[in-house]
C-alpha cells in the first residue's frame, strides 16, 4: 500500500514541477534596459546598455508572434548577433495583468555600454505589440523545476511498475500451491 502512496506522491510533484517550469521563465524579473522607439515600434529603436553583457529581447503583448525576426546594431552601427532561444521562454511581469506575455525573441551580447540599435520589423497593422530590451535572464528556477518535474514524474511511475510487479508476485505462487 505504501508504494502506491509514494508513486502518487511522487507523480503529483511531478506534475506540479513540470507546470511551473514550462513554459520556461526568468525568476526574478530581469532588469530592464532602457528601450525607445521614436514613432512606432514599427521603427528602428535605440536600447541603451548601462554595462557590457548578454541582453534579451522580448516582444511584447497579448499574442506571440516567433515570426518576428530582430536585428541589432552595436554602436559603431556593426552587426550584433541576435541568438534565438533553444526553448519557449516566456515572462510575465508581477506587476502585470496576466493579458501580456513576454517572449524571448533572442539574446545578444553587448560587449560595451553603449546605444544599440534595434530593427524588430513587423505588420503594424497587428495590434498590441511592443518590444523590451533586458538584462539576461535566470532560468535556473524554471528549468530546475522542469527537469526535476520529469525526474518524479519518471520515478513515480517506476515506483508504480515496481508496486504492481511485487503485488503479482504475492499473488501467484511460484510453486503452483500448497500441495494436499
Amino acid at each position: 500500500m505504501r508504494y502506491w502512496v509514494v508513486s502518487l506522491v511522487l507523480v503529483v510533484l511531478g506534475i506540479a514541477g513540470i507546470t511551473y517550469g514550462v513554459p520556461l521563465h526568468p525568476v526574478p524579473d530581469p532588469a530592464v534596459a532602457e528601450t525607445s522607439f521614436p514613432g512606432t515600434y514599427g521603427s528602428p529603436g535605440v536600447v541603451t546598455v548601462e554595462k557590457p553583457g548578454a541582453y534579451t529581447v522580448w516582444e511584447d503583448g497579448p499574442y506571440s508572434h516567433r515570426s518576428i525576426r530582430c536585428r541589432v546594431s552595436g554602436p559603431g552601427g556593426e552587426s550584433v548577433r541576435l541568438t534565438a532561444p533553444r526553448f519557449l521562454v516566456r515572462w510575465e511581469t508581477d506587476d502585470s495583468d496576466a493579458v501580456d506575455n513576454r517572449t524571448a525573441l533572442g539574446t545578444f551580447d553587448a560587449p560595451r555600454a553603449g546605444r544599440y540599435g534595434l530593427d524588430c520589423p513587423f505588420d503594424t497593422e497587428v495590434p498590441g505589440v511592443g518590444f523590451v530590451v533586458t538584462e539576461e535572464p535566470d532560468l535556473t528556477r524554471s528549468l530546475a523545476a522542469t527537469v526535476g518535474g520529469a525526474v518524479a514524474l519518471l520515478a513515480g511511475a517506476a515506483v508504480a511498475v515496481t508496486a504492481f510487479v511485487r503485488r503479482r508476485r504475492v499473488a501467484v505462487p511460484r510453486n503452483g500451491g500448497p500441495s494436499s
